[in-house]
């Protein structure tokens, strides 16, 4: 026990008060129990330790429901309508989340939880001092039964509690008054979705939950909806940092349409990564891609075991394992997954325009900063600059513009459309690559930026045979990460860091299905 104010014989009062609760624990057992199942832990088989999983969680839940129990009290006792006689000023805090925090030391948004919930399963005191039977009868049995967890339970509550204000005892439907709920179905639902709630996560409850509360006040449906139309929004906020922030809130069905988008593009399918050269002597990993048939990758990757579902995991038949794991984060690549959704929508052909142009961000730099390679660039509509090496990068984008300025702030020059790949050279590029050159990226050649192997400030061409795809991610630290992109016969070619291979052997990209089949 952990009390948060007061030194010296307080500190000994809490020692000595932890002390009895062990002493009370023991007689039961608890402790001993306890003990003895973490001693079963390092040497249980995996149905061993499946069963001492189950045992915690149904002891924990016994242990939560007097948590929220006591809880609930402690808020029931420290209502504001007291005043002075509220327990927890009485005990020197100011509200009950103080007065658990302090007896527990557990964060205010876990007292904050337990008390809500311990409140709306607690019968309920007027201002009169009547007694009111708790709202969620059945919730609380089951949780103090140990039936379902308190996560389940804060679902149920949480999702039904505003129903509560609308709940009518009318059992004659013709006479409920628009927007009730009837008290009967209210019920029923709090019955029907507790009863289930032990066969399923507690998401899934909640989701249960939504359905019921849908069917029993559709017009609070028709509410919800309408509320959140009013609500939706979304913003970038100002440059911090170097970076953006962005903050919003979402319609269903648009966030379940980025959220599809997302998972295409995030799934951990691995595609094709090297086909093994005539001048190397290990095999390379290959993936079976989708739409050819077996004998065809048979041929086409000789000597290479091949994954055998569709779209599969690399085998290797070699040592050298030359797909590394993402270095990003599953948040870092939602992020670059959403800016190849934004570029492609850019790009296409219905896509919105802005003074009869599609929608095209201009980057301004220095002639004397893009001559060295270093200094920054400013990005139309961002208060803050960026670095040279991004700079570069949108360069070979063609929803951005590259101005080249002066000293004096005047404009030498614009990017025009022969700095930025036309529609037919990115459609024989995607054909040719069918995806991010960078071997283990599965990011899709629709979804994929395309990059100057020799910079257009050095003299490269906007050409096919000078232009390779590269995902948001591998475009923007092609020049820092170690890769090497060379172009052969009009083909791409890459070659590792040296970390991750110390022979620095140039190998041939193939994830496109042309090419592979193209050596049967």
């Amino acid at each position: 026990m952990v009390h948060r104010w007061g030194e010296g014989d307080a500190a000994s009062g809490a020692a000595a008060a932890a002390g009895a609760v062990q002493a009370a624990l023991l007689p039961a057992g608890l402790v001993a129990f306890v003990e003895a199942q973490h001693a079963r832990i390092e040497s249980a088989d995996d149905a061993g330790l499946i069963e001492l999983l189950d045992i915690a969680e149904r002891a924990g839940r016994l242990l939560d429901s007097l948590r929220v129990s006591v809880a609930g009290e402690i808020g029931r006792r420290s209502r504001t309508s007291l005043g002075g006689e509220s327990m927890a000023r009485r005990h020197g805090c100011r509200t009950a989340v103080e007065l658990v925090q302090r007896v527990t030391g557990v964060s205010a948004v876990t007292a904050q939880r337990r008390l809500r919930l311990g409140e709306r399963l607690a019968p309920e005191t007027t201002l009169t001092g009547e007694t009111v039977p708790p709202a969620f009868p059945t919730v609380g049995a089951a949780l103090r039964e140990g039936r379902i967890g308190v996560d389940a339970a804060t679902a149920i509550v949480t999702t039904f509690g505003p129903l509560l204000d609308r709940v009518t005892p009318v059992e004659d439907r013709d006479l409920v008054p628009a927007g009730s709920v009837l008290e009967v179905d209210f019920v029923a639902a709090e019955a029907a979705v507790t009863g289930s709630a032990g066969e399923f996560h507690a998401d899934e409850v909640r989701v249960q939950a939504q359905v019921w509360r849908a069917a029993i006040d559709p017009d609070g449906a028709l509410i919800s909806d309408e509320q959140a139309m009013a609500r939706r929004f979304l913003r970038l906020g100002r440059a911090r940092g170097g970076l953006i922030p962005i903050t919003g809130m979402l319609m269903p069905e648009v966030a379940a349409s980025l959220q599809r988008q997302l998972d295409a593009h995030l799934s951990p399918r691995r595609q094709v990564a090297f086909e093994a050269s005539e001048d190397q002597s290990v095999p390379s990993p290959v993936a079976r891609p989708a739409g050819l048939d077996a004998q065809a990758v048979v041929h086409a990757t000789a000597g290479v075991t091949v994954a055998s579902d569709l779209g599969g995991t690399p085998v290797y038949g070699g040592p050298n394992d030359l797909v590394k794991p993402d270095p990003r984060s599953f948040d870092q690549r939602r992020h670059d997954v959403l800016a190849s959704i934004l570029d492609t929508a850019a790009r296409a052909a219905d896509a919105p325009t802005i003074g009869g142009a599609p929608p095209t961000v201009i980057v301004a730099v220095q002639h004397r900063d893009l001559d060295r390679g270093s200094g920054a660039a400013m990005v139309d509509g961002v208060s803050e600059p960026v670095s040279m090496v991004k700079a570069r990068a949108y360069a070979c984008n063609g929803g951005i513009q590259q101005a080249i300025v002066n000293a004096h702030g005047g404009i030498v020059s614009l990017s025009t459309p022969q700095r930025v790949f036309t529609p037919q050279q990115r459609r024989a590029i995607t054909l040719r690559d069918g995806g991010c050159v960078i071997p283990g990226c599965s990011i899709t050649a629709a979804w994929c930026e395309l990059h100057h192997v020799t910079p257009a400030s050095h003299g490269g061409p906007t050409s096919v045979e000078n232009g390779v795809s590269l995902c948001y991610f591998h475009h923007r630290t092609i020049d820092t990460s170690g890769w090497q992109i060379s172009m052969r016969h009009g083909t791409p070619w890459v070659k590792p860091p040296p970390w991750l291979d110390p022979t620095g052997t140039w190998r041939p990209s193939t994830k496109s299905r042309i090419r592979i089949a193209m050596r049967t």
